[in-house]
């Protein structure tokens, strides 16, 4: 049941962090 609910969650994640991909970078220098 956990397993069904984080692809839900992930699915999500995937289309915000599509939107803005370079504020990402940004937001994480240390990369």
């Amino acid at each position: 049941e956990e397993e069904e609910d984080y692809e839900e969650d992930y699915e999500d994640e995937d289309e915000i962090i599509q939107q803005p991909p370079t504020v990402d970078v940004d937001q994480c220098p240390a990369a």
